[in-house]
């Protein structure tokens, strides 16, 4: 009776807060407006029954959300005044941003300036559908194969790279048949993973063998119930009910039109609500192999960690990416490989983590990729070992700034600019002393791009020189065990250009995108500070700010995917019909453009 009485007044207490909570709590933001209006699909021009209607705005910070009706109508109200995105999405459809001239729920669009009390219920979007890619999956023998897993991966940019990112996924039918709808525009691997492959059931015979460790030390222990487990286990051992050990031959992913092999898969092209048939695959049995190797400390000691095994041809989690923990021998194996050219890596936080220390204590280390050749006999006997952190260090060149500065605001950024084969890299920073002098230790081998936040307004990085060259324009590439040091200037004398996009007929052009790039080739680098976008606004005009000074190159592009501007190719190709432009210290530049 007395521990109800106890939890009786907890309940209470916590109650009473959660009530206290309710009332001081603010309500969602009310206003007096209202967007209305209605959404057809793009190819019949039919109502959109049933979709989801967003709106959001920053300032104020205010979401809301509604479902079209039988007419394919939608209201919101009781909206404050602000500026508003508008997106709407049904399934087998397309996310469509109101205003944006292709799909997908990243681009910008037009925003929907909203006033005290003002009703626009005009609003109309087409929402088109999704692409669709269609085909059968067979086995070895030519029979369908059922309930198969099958992916789209859609080849997107990554820092300039192109990167295959999951599109779609379905599974197949009794009659082996399957369909991958509401697809972006693009271009597509698709790749087939029976549930039963080499490596899949080599990782159930490796959680079996994990757990029967776990009974019988647990049966040392004295555990009763474990002893009687354990003896269960070694009866179905004697009897022979154990599972035998995986085959090396068997299914593995399988690539569009049938190839076990990610760089020799062929790809799908699918254009705006497309619908692709035929992409039929054929599963494969294969003689895998398996590689192994041990884990160790710059010093060559085994140690506990994770090791990641890439095919660089495709490197997707689960399709051309694994991972394997590193035991406390320092060993790990990742069977049911095809064979091939993978790269290792591995690093030494805690098995299923990155960036934290080891749990043997020291600091958090990571490996060189390391290549391999992943023939018949695999690789028995791979060595990753951990590689020495480096140093970065420098000063901030303080006299050129002509400001008052205050230093405790001001922080030393190391960027990571990594490819879509490599590890997650945390940014590394640090505030300068009193005299700008700065000090960044155990910086991982990489790429990195530095910068500088915590400047005075209008203030940027003018140069990093590590060596000569200067980080700001090429980034700094930390080798292993190196100390690299640098001095960090800055200018205020930033330039701008601007300008209005016309069409043929002299009107302006709305909602097009506007890309600044350097002329010189070697600058061509993801992330690069020299390379912009912008988008035209309602009058067709466009604007940077804060450049540096150099020659560039200016052109308008039509659907320019996200990371896309950092790739050379696109770039070299853009580069002649681009409009050449030169900025100096401080200018101030208009550049009309027209699109034909």
């Amino acid at each position: 009776m007395r521990r109800l009485t106890l939890w009786t007044a907890v309940i209470a207490l916590v109650g009473a807060s959660v009530l206290r909570a309710q009332q001081v709590a603010p309500g969602p933001m009310k206003g007096t407006g209202v967007i209305a209006g209605s959404l057809t699909t793009a190819d019949r021009g039919e109502p959109l029954r049933r979709a989801t209607v967003r709106v959001a705005s920053t300032s104020p910070r205010v979401t809301r959300t509604t479902t079209t009706d039988a007419e394919g109508r939608f209201r919101i109200s009781e909206l404050p005044p602000g500026e508003y995105r508008l997106s709407a999405l049904r399934p087998g459809f397309l996310e469509m941003v109101y205003g944006a001239a292709q799909p997908g729920g990243t681009r910008s669009g037009t925003p929907i300036r909203l006033a005290q009390g003002q009703a626009i219920e005009n609003i109309s979007l087409q929402v088109p559908r999704g692409g669709v890619i269609a085909g059968v999956v067979l086995d070895e023998f030519g029979d369908p194969a059922m309930n198969v897993p099958v992916r789209a991966l859609r080849l997107g940019y990554r820092n300039g790279d192109r990167f295959a990112l999951p599109g779609g996924t379905a599974t197949t039918d009794d009659l082996g048949a399957y369909r991958l709808a509401g697809l972006l525009p693009g271009e597509y691997i698709v790749t087939a993973v029976p549930r039963d492959t080499v490596a899949a059931l080599a990782a159930t015979a490796d959680a079996i063998l994990i757990r029967q460790a776990q009974i019988q030390a647990s049966a040392r222990a004295g555990s009763p119930e474990a002893r009687a487990a354990a003896a269960t286990m070694e009866s179905a051992k004697r009897e022979g009910r154990m599972p035998d050990p995986p085959d090396s031959r068997g299914y593995v992913p399988v690539y569009y039109p049938g190839t076990p092999a990610a760089a020799t898969a062929n790809r799908v092209q699918v254009g705006l609500s497309q619908q692709v048939f035929g992409i039929d695959m054929r599963l494969q049995v294969v003689e895998t192999a398996t590689v192994a190797g041990t884990l160790t400390d710059v010093d060559g000691t085994p140690i506990t960690g994770n090791v990641q095994l890439v095919d660089p041809a495709l490197p997707v989690a689960s399709v051309g990416v694994w991972f394997r923990a590193a035991g406390a021998d320092g060993r790990f194996s990742f069977p049911g490989v095809v064979p091939g050219a993978y790269v290792l890596r591995g690093h030494n936080s805690p098995p299923g983590s990155i960036g934290g220390a080891p749990a043997s204590g020291g600091v958090f280390q990571m490996s060189p990729p390391m290549p391999i050749s992943v023939g018949g006999a695999g690789v028995p006997d791979a060595r990753v070992s951990m590689a020495p952190n480096a140093s970065v260090a420098g000063k901030l060149a303080l006299e050129t700034i002509s400001e008052p500065l205050d230093l405790s605001r001001v922080i030393v950024n190391l960027f990571p600019v990594t490819t879509s084969a490599d590890w997650e890299m945390a940014l590394k920073r640090t505030p300068p002393d009193a005299g700008g002098t700065f000090a960044l230790k155990e910086v991982v081998p990489g790429r990195y791009r530095v910068d500088v936040t915590g400047l005075p307004a209008g203030w940027t990085l003018a140069s990093a020189t590590f060596g000569g060259r200067d980080a700001a324009d090429y980034h700094l590439t930390v080798e292993s065990g190196d100390q690299p040091t640098g001095v960090l200037t800055f200018t205020n004398r930033t330039s701008e250009i601007a300008g209005l996009l016309t069409n043929a007929l002299n009107a302006p052009v709305p909602r097009q995108t506007i890309l600044l790039f350097p002329a010189d080739r070697e600058q061509w680098i993801p992330q690069s500070r020299r390379i912009h976008v912008a988008l035209t606004g309602a009058d067709g005009r466009y604007g940077f700010r804060g450049l540096v000074a150099g020659d560039y190159r200016i052109a308008a592009v039509t659907d320019l995917e996200s990371g896309q501007e950092f790739d050379r190719d696109f770039l070299a190709r853009l580069a002649g019909a681009a409009v050449a432009i030169t900025l100096g210290d401080g200018d101030r530049k208009t550049q009309n453009l027209q699109v034909r």
